[in-house]
């Protein structure tokens, strides 16, 4: 169905807007070509017209479209094809994860918040460690998708861990999100003294998401009463 060659391909393409309704097969071979060829916005450019088409996806389909987008620093784009896999489900994300060719953090960050956004903290944190060894630095967003398991997981010592590793291991500065994400895994512990304390010794300074975190926590352990939760509204606004 493609070639390596550019005229091969150019042969392909003429073959394939002849077709009456192209498979998911033949879109994914076009994807592929492209790909092969270097050409990662034509790639891209049939991928979305696979879509517009209402073709249903598949493991091979998105294993071969996400290279294009990180070739194309289109990481918001990349991690939009990563959120389709996942809602559609974990067994899916983990075949087009394995039967990627090259892996970026873009990959790897999506299916370690894949693992944490379907319940398995621990695994997450596996896959992190593997992701380190295998020579990939974890940015800002991968560690948030670490915490956030972390914090669905009840695992508050290894999310501390990871929290702190951050800038010490990766040099990675935290921002707000991380900050909250922290707070909210304590409050979700029922940690709420060290949340507050974990607040206070904060290295930038304090806005609403972490006190609207903190706020969410006293809610669910009914802790402070009503006057410690109105003085929280207050700083959350």
């Amino acid at each position: 169905m493609y070639s390596k060659c550019e005229e091969g391909m150019l042969s392909a393409k003429n073959i394939f807007e002849r077709m009456p309704g192209p498979n998911i097969i033949s879109w994914t071979a076009m994807i592929s070509g492209f790909m092969q060829n270097g050409q990662s916005d034509d790639a891209v450019h049939v991928y979305q017209r696979m879509l517009r088409a209402d073709v249903q996806e598949n493991e091979f389909s998105f294993a071969s479209v996400l290279p294009a987008y990180s070739s194309l620093a289109r990481l918001e784009q990349g991690m939009q094809v990563h959120a389709r896999i996942i809602k559609s489900s974990l067994a899916d994300a983990k075949r087009v994860f394995t039967t990627m060719e090259r892996r970026d953090v873009v990959s790897w960050t999506t299916i370690i918040t894949g693992f944490g956004q379907h319940g398995k903290a621990r695994e997450a944190l596996k896959i992190l460690d593997t992701m380190t060894s295998e020579g990939f630095e974890p940015d800002a967003v991968t560690f948030l998708g670490v915490l956030s398991a972390c914090s669905h997981g009840g695992l508050v010592d290894e999310g501390l861990r990871v929290f702190r590793s951050m800038k010490d291991d990766h040099g990675v500065k935290p921002h707000m999100r991380h900050y909250a994400c922290v707070v909210d895994m304590l409050g979700r512990a029922g940690r709420l003294n060290d949340a507050t304390k974990f607040i206070e010794d904060m290295a930038i300074q304090s806005d609403g998401l972490v006190w609207e975190a903190l706020l969410s926590a006293c809610r669910i352990h009914e802790r402070w009463g009503v006057r410690g939760q109105g003085q929280l509204r207050i700083l959350c606004n």
